[in-house]
């Protein structure tokens, strides 16, 4: 039977989360852990046989500890887990029949929730959200620049936390830590390359529930102008048309085409978003400065 190796980093979430997939997978976990702000419980189970734990400099960028951390991989397959998320076995194991069976496939996944617990009188409710609206969308056409682009300019699902074949999972990590140093970018190019690999399928079972958190976005159009700076972008950019050149039949003028307008298409995207946004909290704003008038 194959092994999976779950590779997580705990962050402002705290350990009681990442105690509860210790003795449920084979486990790396890769961050800036300190021993001396750990309970008793969770230095014990770090010690079990089926984790492996990897200590890094507090200012580590997150890709390059997850590029460095896929060298200790010993399973012929990886998956991504933030510490925030819980991974379903049943369903982990399905993803993996389905990816082992179908060889033109870089990436499965199934269906992710988050949830909120609503505690009424006498019991207590849960209540479970799809991610994206619930719009699961395999990426499955044959060309690597089909899937990219549409991913790119409508990604209502994407590989990050997809199980994938170790070589490739390693792979993906490493490049992408050549070419991105900062958040937004870390997500897209790893996806992209994941992409460029094979076709990702989304299964209909219970993958993923996430706790719930406070994130949404970077906030305003002084913090995206940072996180997608024309420098940053530029080298993401170059590093994937490095490599579709590599891959497909683009010569390299026409891979450096390509990729600056699906990073173009997924920006526009994006600050269109940030400008809805805008818009509504301003409108939401002046109802509430109308009714306190009135009040």
């Amino acid at each position: 039977m194959n092994k999976i190796l779950v590779t997580g980093g705990v962050g402002f979430i705290g350990y009681h989360l990442i105690k509860r997939l210790i003795n449920k997978y084979e486990i790396t976990i890769i961050d800036n852990l300190q021993r001396g702000k750990m309970d008793n419980d969770f230095k014990n189970l770090l010690s079990n046989k089926n984790v492996t734990w990897k200590r890094f400099p507090s200012d580590i960028f997150f890709l390059k500890k997850i590029a460095v951390g896929s060298e200790l991989i010993t399973t012929e397959y990886a998956v991504l887990s933030a510490d925030d998320d819980f991974l379903i076995p049943t369903a982990l194991q399905e993803c993996l029949d389905f990816l082992i069976k179908n060889t033109d496939y870089s990436s499965v996944q199934g269906l992710c929730f988050t949830h909120n617990i609503y505690k009424k009188s006498g019991h207590t409710d849960l209540r479970l959200i799809p991610f994206h609206k619930g719009k699961a969308l395999s990426l499955e056409q044959n060309s690597p620049c089909d899937r990219i682009s549409s991913y790119m300019k409508d990604g209502k699902y994407y590989p990050m936390y997809s199980i994938h074949k170790k070589s490739s999972f390693t792979s993906i990590w490493k490049e992408a830590d050549k070419y991105v140093d900062g958040q937004g970018l870390s997500e897209l190019l790893p996806c992209c390359l994941s992409l460029l690999k094979g076709k990702m399928k989304v299964l209909p079972n219970f993958y993923n529930l996430r706790e719930p958190n406070n994130f949404d976005g970077w906030g305003d159009e002084e913090a995206l102008s940072k996180v997608y700076s024309e420098e940053r972008v530029g080298r993401a950019s170059s590093g994937l048309a490095n490599h579709l050149s590599k891959a497909t039949n683009l010569s390299s003028k026409e891979s450096k085409k390509f990729s600056q307008e699906v990073f173009k298409a997924y920006l526009d995207i994006v600050y269109k978003k940030q400008e809805w946004k805008l818009r509504s909290n301003s409108g939401f704003h002046g109802i509430l400065m109308t009714l306190r008038q009135r009040l």
